[in-house]
């Protein structure tokens, strides 16, 4: 007969790795502060006991959640809180108008194009980019915002004017 110890073992072992991934793909209190710090507006996003108990209350409204912050980011005209805004949209569910609904056929950008916004962005040459809810790919230059295809058109233009 085995130990009541070795039993234990060899049921968590065997158990509670299945008994864990039921379904429940909970996101880590981490993960869902370093996606609120991507967001261009709250680089300083602090998870409180509030929000942690919130998130992992309501975790299948977190990614709705996101979404719909950052769709009042950048349609309000003014956002008190950002904290306040998320756990709301957490606890009631809200997510974007367009949630869900089927993309828009905008072009998407190549590798080439992403790996060269990226090396636009750690120059300093341009803020952020970032695809939206509907598909859209959006650059912001730090003084307006323009959508992938205008910003490597005009891109483009500048470069062979350069090049004459």
């Amino acid at each position: 007969m085995r130990s009541l110890a070795a039993r234990s073992r060899r049921w968590k072992a065997l158990v509670l790795p299945h008994l864990r991934g039921l379904g429940r793909k909970t996101p880590l209190p981490q993960d869902v502060c370093n996606q609120l710090r991507q967001i261009p507006c709250t680089p300083a996003f602090r998870l409180s006991q509030e929000m942690m108990a919130v998130v992992n209350k309501f975790w299948r409204n977190v990614p709705g959640a996101l979404a719909y912050l950052k769709e009042a980011l950048r349609t309000w005209k003014r956002v008190e809180s950002p904290e306040a805004v998320f756990v709301a949209a957490c606890k009631n569910g809200r997510k974007p108008e367009n949630w869900g609904k089927p993309l828009p056929n905008y072009p998407q950008p190549s590798d080439e194009d992403l790996a060269q916004l990226a090396e636009a962005k750690s120059t300093g040459r341009i803020k952020d980019y970032y695809r939206q809810p509907d598909g859209l790919w959006v650059v912001d230059t730090g003084s307006h915002c323009v959508n992938l295809c205008d910003f490597l058109t005009r891109r483009a233009a500048s470069l062979q004017i350069s090049l004459n």
